[in-house]
């Protein structure tokens, strides 16, 4: 379906020309050649461990060098914090979301109150997308933007470390690792979501740690520590504003505890310990939160919509600008 809409919008001539029109891009713009050679150096080293044979030393050593350039990559992604905070309307919302944190902390106070509303609340700990988590404190000594690197520094760790073992459980190569990590990295989701100031997207790199625990917890390791790092990788994902993550996070879940009767007591534990684990963000989001009406946006709402979307250059009239 994808390929007929990419012909309909396009010519088969142009669908072929599309490798050299993607180099010449990359010729264009030399923004893409740093991180475009760390892939490559990265493929090639994968692909010699592969050939000469996977060590537990190897895979160590693979997995901190490809950690170390993975980070300086977090570091240049956000410019080392040479951030424009005014390039749209979602920066300045964190902006807004950052300075209110760091002012109170500096003040010995909680943040109450934003100087306007977003999110449908003017109220701090009502929004599910600000900070309420333990890196927050560092905002007491660190300027804002130096925050936001050091933020993204320390929950790519967290999920480099992560991914590592998880990659380690399943027994996958060199290759298979750093594809899994190229997809999970460099997916057009969300760069696009940080690129556009959705600050809270940095808690999507916690779900590595995730599908850790839910690996182990599949393969019959049910054990309290699996249990414990479930809930808390949970936990930090939501008190970092990563609500959406959260939330996919919990349906997974809850369709693998479904799944098997055997995994019902790990569920329940795992509701109980969660609850409590994100109390401080869940608890004062229901308690504080301001309704108001909210008109309800559509997209793709019949699968004729969807069709018509992907295969007529019309798309936004089909969806009738609502995507």
């Amino acid at each position: 379906m994808v390929l007929g809409a990419v012909l309909l919008e396009s010519s088969p001539l142009a669908f072929l020309r599309t490798p050299l029109s993607i180099a010449s891009f990359i010729y264009a713009t030399p923004d893409t050649w740093m991180p475009l050679g760390a892939v490559v150096v990265l493929a090639a080293a994968g692909f010699a461990s592969e050939i000469a044979g996977r060590t537990p030393r190897s895979h160590w050593i693979g997995g901190l060098l490809t950690g170390i350039v993975v980070v300086t990559g977090v570091v240049w992604y956000f410019r080392a914090g040479d951030v424009d905070w005014f390039a749209t309307q979602d920066w300045v919302k964190e902006w807004t979301y950052y300075t209110a944190l760091r002012e109170s902390l500096q003040r010995g106070e909680l943040p109450w109150f934003l100087n306007e509303p977003f999110q449908g609340t003017p109220r701090y700990f009502a929004n599910a997308e600000t900070i309420v988590s333990p890196l927050g404190v560092l905002l007491k000594w660190l300027d804002v933007s130096t925050f936001v690197v050091a933020r993204a520094v320390v929950l790519m760790i967290a999920g480099l470390v992560s991914a590592y073992y998880l990659t380690r459980d399943l027994r996958l190569g060199p290759v298979a690792s750093l594809a899994f990590l190229a997809i999970f990295l460099m997916n057009g989701h969300v760069i696009a979501h940080l690129e556009t100031g959705h600050l809270q997207w940095i808690s999507y790199w916690l779900l590595p740690a995730v599908l850790l625990f839910i690996h182990r917890a599949a393969t019959g390791n049910m054990s309290p520590r699996t249990l414990a790092g479930l809930a808390l990788s949970l936990a930090l994902i939501v008190v970092e504003g990563g609500w959406h993550p959260y939330v996919w996070s919990l349906i997974f879940i809850g369709a693998f505890v479904i799944g098997g009767r055997s995994r019902w007591r790990f569920g329940v534990l795992l509701a109980l310990l969660v609850a409590g684990l994100s109390a401080i963000r869940l608890i004062p989001g229901a308690a504080l939160y301001e309704m108001t009406e909210r008109e309800f946006v559509g997209s793709y709402q019949s699968l004729e919509t969807l069709i018509g979307a992907l295969t007529t250059s019309e798309s936004r009239r089909i969806v009738d600008g609502l995507n």
